[in-house]
């Protein structure tokens, strides 16, 4: 169980780590301030989601891979 966990966990990470340097990119160069305003409110997210997944938080962790396998991130 311990080891299932701890692999969620990094495919967690992995996913929002991958997204967040994707939309840090994004943000960076950016020039719409409206637009950028978004793409900061994604980051903020899922910098919040990445604290949770970092603390183990299973229920946050599954949805992070449900979304992804859906495609909604």
């Amino acid at each position: 169980m311990q080891e299932l966990n701890s692999e969620k966990i990094n495919k967690a990470l992995e996913i929002l780590n991958d997204i967040i340097a994707k939309l840090t990119r994004e943000f960076s160069i950016e020039k719409d301030i409206q637009e950028a305003k978004i793409l900061q409110s994604k980051l903020e997210l899922l910098e919040k989601y990445r604290e949770q997944a970092i603390k183990g938080n299973m229920n946050a962790i599954e949805h992070i891979i449900e979304e992804y396998n859906k495609g909604a991130i």
